[in-house]
């Protein structure tokens, strides 16, 4: 009954997921980060409003180390993305994004086939390529870009663990506002610490956070849907992210690719696809 619905809403998703790049490095040309961030999730926290009861009183379900994990992960992955793209372009971003899923089976120590791990290798060559070949357009990386980066995809690869957990205790729109409410109470947080600065937003900058406030809500709400309705095809579907993202960043904010790159960016997210369904089919070798 839900297939169809949930084979729509991993689409959607990924649309969502697609323009988060653009939308997040247009409100950063105007914003200031933790205002940006602040100005993002309490969009995204008062339009899901309603599920905060039903979280309190489900909350007692998860251990406190658990909450630790979900907390520190979630506010990690939002303010590492952000100080990402405010320093490397949208689609170098991107496509080095793809290569989470390879990041996350490494990480975790999952099994893998022999394929899995020659387009393990595939990937990193691909990435490598990348760097290379568009030395010139893109310039240097800057160290802090990299490291962000870096960072935010090992972040997103346990956050993925979590989401499990967490998908047995709680609705798909509650996952999605307990991140809001994490990322509200981080940048907030983070914002009292490290800056304590008002500025002035001009009113043509609002419509960036507002836009990513009500669409990413609903973009976790939908993958979620996806994920506990059609896992694999959630999961696979998200490999046309990286291509609609870097087409969005060429049109929208002009950035482009050379041939190389564009090369380069196809193998990686295609060695990416291979070795998430050879790890996946390694797995269930081993489980059977």
């Amino acid at each position: 009954m839900y297939f169809g619905l949930a084979y729509v809403a991993a689409i959607v998703s990924v649309l969502i997921w697609a323009i988060l790049p653009y939308l997040i490095k247009s409100s950063l040309h105007t914003i200031p980060l933790f205002p940006f961030l602040i100005f993002r999730f309490s969009v995204s926290t008062l339009i899901l409003s309603h599920c905060i009861r039903s979280i309190y009183r489900k909350a007692h379900r998860l251990n406190l180390t658990i909450w630790l994990k979900i907390a520190l992960t979630s506010t990690l992955i939002y303010v590492l993305q952000a100080l990402a793209l405010e320093d490397i372009p949208a689609s170098v971003y991107v496509v080095f994004f793809s290569a989470t899923p390879v990041l996350t089976i490494v990480l975790l120590r999952l099994p893998m086939a022999r394929r899995a791990w020659a387009a393990t290798g595939v990937c990193v060559v691909a990435l490598c390529a990348f760097i290379w070949s568009g030395r010139e357009s893109t310039g240097q990386i800057p160290l802090l870009g990299a490291m962000s980066m870096l960072g935010g995809m090992v972040c997103w690869a346990y956050y993925t663990v979590f989401i499990h957990r967490i998908q047995k205790e709680f609705s798909d729109i509650e996952v999605a506002q307990i991140m809001n409410l994490f990322g509200l109470a981080s940048s907030v947080f983070l914002w009292i610490i490290l800056d304590r600065e008002i500025t002035a937003i001009p009113r043509t900058a609002i419509v960036f956070p507002v836009t990513l406030g009500i669409v990413v809500p609903f973009g976790y709400a939908l993958f979620s849907f996806a994920l506990r309705h059609t896992p694999i095809f959630a999961v696979t579907s998200q490999y046309l992210e990286p291509i609609a993202s870097i087409s969005i960043s060429c049109l929208l904010l002009g950035e482009a690719l050379n041939p190389i790159q564009i090369f380069s960016a196809t193998l990686c997210i295609g060695s990416a696809l291979v070795v998430d369904r050879y790890s996946e089919a390694q797995r269930a070798n081993v489980t059977s």
